[in-house]
Protein backbone atom coordinates (compact mmCIF):
# COMPACT_ATOMS: atom_id res chain seq x y z
CA UNK A 1 0.00 0.00 0.00
CA UNK A 2 3.04 2.15 1.05
CA UNK A 3 4.41 1.79 -2.24
CA UNK A 4 1.04 2.46 -4.07
CA UNK A 5 1.54 5.90 -3.27
CA UNK A 6 4.04 6.59 -5.60
CA UNK A 7 2.19 5.42 -8.16
CA UNK A 8 -0.65 8.21 -7.83
CA UNK A 9 -0.29 11.22 -10.33
CA UNK A 10 1.54 13.89 -8.07
CA UNK A 11 0.38 16.89 -9.47
CA UNK A 12 -3.15 15.55 -9.41
CA UNK A 13 -2.06 14.58 -5.87
CA UNK A 14 -0.98 17.54 -4.83
CA UNK A 15 -3.53 19.66 -5.38
CA UNK A 16 -5.99 17.86 -3.92
CA UNK A 17 -3.79 17.87 -0.84
CA UNK A 18 -3.51 21.73 -1.08
CA UNK A 19 -7.26 22.01 -1.12
CA UNK A 20 -7.85 19.89 1.68
CA UNK A 21 -4.90 21.40 4.17
CA UNK A 22 -6.51 21.01 7.36
CA UNK A 23 -3.56 23.15 9.26
CA UNK A 24 -3.82 26.19 8.20
CA UNK A 25 -6.29 28.12 6.00
CA UNK A 26 -5.39 30.17 2.70
CA UNK A 27 -6.86 33.09 4.13
CA UNK A 28 -4.69 33.09 6.88
CA UNK A 29 -1.65 32.86 4.94
CA UNK A 30 0.48 35.78 3.84
CA UNK A 31 0.67 36.37 0.13
CA UNK A 32 3.59 35.15 -1.01
CA UNK A 33 4.29 32.73 1.91
CA UNK A 34 6.87 30.34 1.71
CA UNK A 35 6.39 26.56 3.28
CA UNK A 36 9.31 24.60 4.29
CA UNK A 37 10.62 21.10 4.22
CA UNK A 38 13.48 19.06 4.63
CA UNK A 39 15.04 16.57 2.09
CA UNK A 40 17.05 15.34 -0.52
CA UNK A 41 18.02 15.79 -4.19
CA UNK A 42 17.34 13.10 -6.57
CA UNK A 43 18.03 14.68 -9.46
CA UNK A 44 18.49 18.38 -10.16
CA UNK A 45 19.35 20.71 -13.59
CA UNK A 46 18.49 23.90 -14.21
CA UNK A 47 14.46 24.11 -14.72
CA UNK A 48 13.52 21.82 -12.31
CA UNK A 49 14.52 19.79 -9.31
CA UNK A 50 13.09 16.33 -8.00
CA UNK A 51 13.01 15.70 -4.13
CA UNK A 52 12.13 12.96 -2.23
CA UNK A 53 10.89 15.60 0.41
CA UNK A 54 9.54 15.13 4.50
CA UNK A 55 5.88 16.97 4.68
CA UNK A 56 4.88 20.80 3.94
CA UNK A 57 3.23 21.17 7.11
CA UNK A 58 1.46 24.38 6.46
CA UNK A 59 0.24 22.61 3.18
CA UNK A 60 -0.84 19.66 5.02
CA UNK A 61 1.04 17.90 2.23
CA UNK A 62 2.81 14.54 3.85
CA UNK A 63 6.02 13.50 2.53
CA UNK A 64 6.75 12.39 -1.20
CA UNK A 65 8.91 11.98 -4.13
CA UNK A 66 8.24 14.95 -6.54
CA UNK A 67 9.51 17.22 -9.30
CA UNK A 68 9.24 21.02 -8.79
CA UNK A 69 10.06 24.07 -10.84
CA UNK A 70 12.88 26.34 -10.26
CA UNK A 71 12.15 29.86 -9.44
CA UNK A 72 15.42 30.76 -10.92
CA UNK A 73 18.60 28.47 -12.36
CA UNK A 74 20.76 30.03 -9.67
CA UNK A 75 19.52 28.10 -7.02
CA UNK A 76 20.97 25.21 -8.45
CA UNK A 77 24.16 26.21 -7.83
CA UNK A 78 26.65 24.33 -6.21
CA UNK A 79 23.99 21.25 -5.34
CA UNK A 80 24.65 17.73 -6.09
CA UNK A 81 22.08 14.29 -6.35
CA UNK A 82 21.77 13.10 -3.20
CA UNK A 83 22.24 16.54 -1.11
CA UNK A 84 20.07 17.06 1.69
CA UNK A 85 18.49 20.18 1.56
CA UNK A 86 16.06 22.41 2.89
CA UNK A 87 13.17 23.73 0.87
CA UNK A 88 10.79 26.50 0.60
CA UNK A 89 8.32 26.47 -1.99
CA UNK A 90 5.70 29.28 -2.97
CA UNK A 91 2.20 28.76 -4.59
CA UNK A 92 1.56 29.67 -7.73
CA UNK A 93 -1.25 29.28 -10.02
CA UNK A 94 0.44 26.17 -11.89
CA UNK A 95 1.55 24.39 -8.54
CA UNK A 96 4.42 24.64 -6.06
CA UNK A 97 8.07 26.41 -6.91
CA UNK A 98 11.20 26.45 -5.39
CA UNK A 99 11.97 29.77 -4.09
CA UNK A 100 14.74 28.65 -1.78
CA UNK A 101 17.31 25.41 -1.73
CA UNK A 102 19.81 25.20 0.65
CA UNK A 103 22.22 22.39 1.90
CA UNK A 104 21.44 20.86 5.50
CA UNK A 105 23.89 19.35 7.50
CA UNK A 106 20.37 17.09 9.04
CA UNK A 107 17.21 17.45 9.33
CA UNK A 108 15.78 18.94 12.71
Amino acid sequence: VTSGQFLLDSEASLKGVVASSLDVSPSTMPVGALHEAYGQIVEINDKEVTLAHGPFKTLGMPGMTMTFPLATPALMKGLITGDKVRIAVSQTDDGLRVERLERSGGQP
